[in-house]
This record gives structure tokens, C-alpha cells and sequence, in this order.
């Protein structure tokens, strides 16, 4: 049997091929497809993703037994517009219907060793979660850029060009950020750097905001400001996987928690796997649906030699 998975996130989209036994046929990741962030050319990305993935695996839709999906803001509050984006990008496909799941199941049953524990995740987001027989009871965050998310991509891109904004403006502290962000953005050197700022920054959707979050972790320890901005990420990270009861044995997932500033800081309060493949855990659920078993180290040893 073959069984299709999907990871859908803000930042990528992964797609995975996978033969019952754990053998990976055709791998793809394209841009992301949040409907909240990515606009029109989320379902694009969909789309293209499955494609490429069945091509590489010389497979024909209507060989896929299963479909998993784990998609960001798959939660209640987005779960219609989820369904509708996804059906966009399949429209005549071939595709069997898609088991749809959030992006946070997919995560930790890609790594937990058991089927209760806690998954903290920061990426484009940030967010924690407990899970009691693989399924979701409790969460903390995960709100959002407008009303959370704190200690995420998002959130610290976001700080961090607040900091340079206060920095250039003289109602904040000095910091090395200023002239990093001034760099990213390619402002130019004379002038006004606050009004080139605002005209720069502003028009950046927030799904874009995470690009400047390297930049605080690039000037952890060597610049208050931005060390500090970690600092606070961090206690808002720990204040979520607190408020869900966490163990000291957790499931890390997010490309800020896989190493760096952020990881460092919550290594000191827990013993953590990392969710280094989330479109393993869906497979898992594409699996697990038509009653098949699915090798996960197989699978995820599989990706990491293709990556």
C-alpha cells in the first residue's frame, strides 16, 4: 500500500510518498500554504508539492491508498478554511480524502516516544501542547501574530524590528540590530533611517516577519538588546509548556528549537526529542487510517538521507 503525507506550514509545505514498511518513494517541500499568511498561492504550493512528490515516487494519484495532513491552524477557529484550501489545491487530482489533522499531531507523533506527553513547538508560531493517547487535550498559545504566539519566529522578527525602530529613533537603548535590520533591509545610508525603516517594514506581512529573528540569535551574548529580546522568548516559551502541565521530558519541534540561542535556553528545564521530520507523524495518521503499519525511524532515517 502507498500512503501520502503532507506537513503544511507557514514557512514550507513537505510532502512525503511513503510504501507500508517505511519505504520513502518521492519526497518534495515547496514555500508554505497558511491560509492566514500565504495568500492566493497557498493552494499552488499544495498542489505543486503533491505533484512533485508522486512524480519523483512514479506514482499516479489514484495509486494512494491514504492521505494524512498536518496543517497549521487546522484548529476549530480555521479548520473550514484549512478544508477549503486543500480541496483548491487537489481540485481533480485523483486523491482520496485527506485525514486532516493539525500541524501539532503530526509533530509529536513523529518523535514522542509514548502517546502522552507534551510537544512545544516555535517556528513560524509558537505553541504548546499535551496529549493524552495521541490526541490533543490541552494548549497553551498558538493564538497567532496579532494575539501571541509569543517566543516565535513572527514574534521575535517582529521585536527585533522594534528594538532597531527604538534604537534609531532615540527612545530605546543602542543596539548592534539596528544596523543589521538597516542590512537586511537594504536602507539606504543617508536620510532618515526611521522613515526608511517604516517605508520598508510596513508593508511586510507578517509571514515575513521571521526573517529577522536570525538576526537576534546571530548577536546573542555579544548585544544586550537582542539577547535580552531571546531572554523574554524564552520565559514565553517555558510560561506555555508550564501552563500545559509539561514533564521534564518533552517533544521539541520548530526550526528555533532544533539549536541556537532558544534551544539553549530550554535544554536548562528539559530533556527533549526533536521533531526533525513532522510529515512522518502524517504518514503515521495516512497509515493508521487504512489500518496499516508504518516504521517511523524508517521513514524518518529515509528523509534525512535525502536531505
Amino acid at each position: 500500500m502507498i500512503v501520502l503525507g503532507l506537513d503544511v506550514g507557514g514557512t514550507s509545505v513537505r510532502c512525503a510518498v511513503v510504501r507500508d514498511g517505511g519505504e520513502v518513494l518521492g519526497f518534495a517541500r515547496e514555500p508554505g500554504a497558511n491560509f492566514r499568511s500565504s495568500g492566493p498561492e497557498g493552494p499552488l504550493h499544495l498542489r505543486r508539492a503533491v505533484e512533485r512528490a508522486l512524480a519523483a515516487a512514479g506514482a499516479a494519484p489514484g495509486e494512494v491508498d491514504a492521505v494524512g495532513v498536518g496543517a497549521a491552524g487546522a484548529a476549530q477557529a480555521g479548520r473550514v478554511q484549512v478544508e477549503a484550501m486543500l480541496q483548491q489545491a487537489w481540485a481533480g487530482l485523483g486523491l482520496p480524502d485527506a485525514v486532516l489533522v493539525g500541524d501539532l499531531e503530526v509533530a509529536f507523533r513523529s518523535a514522542a516516544p509514548d502517546p502522552e506527553g507534551v510537544l512545544l513547538l516555535a517556528g513560524t508560531g509558537a505553541v504548546a501542547a499535551r496529549f493524552e493517547g495521541w490526541e490533543l487535550v490541552a494548549r497553551c498559545d498558538g493564538m497567532g501574530w496579532l494575539l501571541g504566539d509569543v517566543g516565535s519566529g513572527a514574534w521575535i522578527g517582529r521585536e527585533v524590528l522594534r528594538a532597531a525602530a527604538a534604537a534609531m529613533d532615540h527612545r530605546g537603548p543602542e543596539t548592534a540590530l539596528a544596523e543589521a535590520v538597516s542590512k537586511e533591509l537594504g536602507l539606504p545610508g543617508d536620510g532618515d533611517p526611521r522613515q526608511a525603516l517604516i517605508a520598508a517594514a510596513t508593508p511586510l506581512p507578517p509571514s515575513a516577519w521571521g526573517r529577522f529573528a536570525p538576526l537576534a540569535l546571530g548577536l546573542d551574548g555579544a548585544d544586550a538588546v537582542a539577547t535580552g529580546l531571546l531572554d523574554r522568548a524564552a520565559e514565553g516559551l517555558l510560561t506555555a509548556a508550564m501552563a500545559v502541565e509539561a514533564p521534564r521530558r518533552v517533544v521539541f519541534a520548530g526550526g528555533l528549537l532544533q539549536a541556537g540561542g532558544l534551544r539553549r535556553r530550554l535544554d536548562e528545564h528539559f530533556e527533549a526529542a526533536f521533531a526533525e521530520f513532522p510529515v512522518v507523524g502524517a504518514c503515521v495518521v495516512a497509515a493508521d487510517s487504512v489500518g496499516i503499519g508504518l516504521d517511523r525511524e524508517a521513514v524518518s532515517g529515509a528523509l534525512a538521507a535525502l536531505a
